[in-house]
């Protein structure tokens, strides 16, 4: 629920290379895409070294601090 709740919550073109990121679609010998990627992990303070194996987990915590922990932290301000 938080995946899709990011999904909806990001830029169209970040959640179109996220989705073909998701589906395995993403080829990795392609440069711009790659390139494209880390530009998205970066705009979200994501320092985890993402594969293949750990890329769900990676856009899950990701979607959980957008999405719960930075408004809680708003909220407790």
């Amino acid at each position: 629920m938080l995946t899709q709740s990011l999904k909806n919550y990001i830029l169209v073109d970040e959640k179109c290379l996220i989705d073909k990121c998701l589906a395995g679609d993403m080829k990795c010998d392609d440069e711009d895409e790659v390139s494209q990627l880390l530009k998205v992990l970066c705009n979200y303070d994501c320092r985890i070294m993402v594969n293949s194996e750990n890329f769900i987990q990676v856009i899950q915590e990701i979607a959980r601090k957008e999405l719960l922990q930075k408004p809680q932290y708003i909220a407790d301000c």
